[in-house]
C-alpha cells in the first residue's frame, strides 16, 4: 500500500512538472482575431481569415493549412460543424461565423499546419465564446 501511495504521488509530481515545463515551450496556437478566448460578437463578424502564431509572439514559418469549425448555439443546445482549408475562410465556414451570437461557443478541432518544407505539424484545439 505504502508503494502505491509513493508510485502515485511521484506520479503526480511527475505529471506536474511535465505540465509546467509544456507551458514554458513556445507552441503553436489557433487565433480568431486578437486571440483572445472571448471575443466579441462584431470582430467575429468581420474577420475573413484565422491565423496561428506562437504563444510567446516568436517568428513562425508555420501555415495554417487546415481547421473544423464546431458551433454549440446556446438557444437551442445544437451544434454545426465544418471543415475549412487554409487560413480564408470558404463562404460556408464565412456563414457559419456570421450566424454565431452571443453566448454561442466554437470549438475549433483538427488544426494543422505546414511549413516551407512540408513538414506538418498538429495544433492544439482551441474554444472560444463570444459576448
Amino acid at each position: 500500500m505504502k508503494s502505491l501511495i509513493l508510485m502515485l504521488g511521484l506520479q503526480l509530481a511527475f505529471n506536474s512538472l511535465t505540465a509546467q515545463t509544456l507551458a514554458n515551450c513556445p507552441r503553436l496556437i489557433f487565433k480568431f482575431g486578437g486571440g483572445m478566448s472571448r471575443i466579441p460578437i462584431y470582430q467575429l463578424k468581420s474577420l475573413n481569415e484565422a491565423r496561428i502564431e506562437m504563444n510567446d509572439y516568436s517568428k513562425t514559418d508555420y501555415i495554417l493549412q487546415k481547421f473544423t469549425i464546431t458551433v454549440l448555439v446556446n438557444e437551442t443546445q445544437t451544434f454545426s460543424t465544418l471543415s475549412n482549408e487554409g487560413n480564408t475562410f470558404s463562404e460556408k465556414a464565412k456563414a457559419l461565423l456570421n450566424a454565431v451570437k452571443p453566448k454561442d461557443i466554437i470549438m475549433v478541432s483538427g488544426i494543422s499546419a505546414v511549413d516551407k518544407s512540408g513538414n506538418v505539424i498538429s495544433v492544439d484545439e482551441r474554444n472560444f465564446g463570444f459576448y
